[in-house]
């Protein structure tokens, strides 16, 4: 009869033991994590003079704010041409995050990168479909150092 307890017990220690560490684990996990900000490390937040799209927020934080939202969006990653040079909502590659957040401070990266490489990038096809439309995965991006 003693043998019969001790092994009850035994049996329900082992059980116990796991669900203890399992709950204690779940519990650490899903602590709010420390964010970090730039006064953390001394270092001084800089503010755009220029507020592109007029919507109150300067051009830097905008541009910021813009990645952020874009990152925590968490499309599909699928490198490819598309016609117009956009991939769809639901799709992407680590650069969208930039033009995303330049759309969002009011800026047409596309139009820029263009205007770019029609002026700096003489070895760049511009009659190429690819040349025009993908701006995001261009030759005169990567050599100029954009992406």
């Amino acid at each position: 009869m003693k043998e019969t307890k001790t092994k009850k017990k035994r049996g329900l220690l082992l059980l116990a033991i796991p669900l203890v560490v399992l709950i204690v684990i779940l519990t650490i996990w899903r602590l709010p994590k420390k964010q970090y900000e730039a006064k953390d490390f001394q270092i001084p937040v800089l503010k755009s003079q220029t507020d592109k799209d007029q919507d109150g927020i300067d051009d830097y934080t905008d541009i910021l704010l813009g990645a952020r939202a874009e990152a925590k969006r968490k499309p599909t990653y699928h490198s490819a041409y598309y016609a117009g040079g956009y991939p769809p909502e639901t799709e992407g590659v680590c650069t969208d995050v930039i033009w995303i957040a330049f759309q969002d401070a009011g800026y047409n990266l596309k139009e820029m990168v263009d205007t770019d490489i029609r002026r700096e990038c003489p070895f760049v096809s511009k009659s190429e479909p690819k040349a025009r439309s993908e701006y995001r995965l261009s030759p005169c991006s990567k050599s100029k150092g954009i992406f």
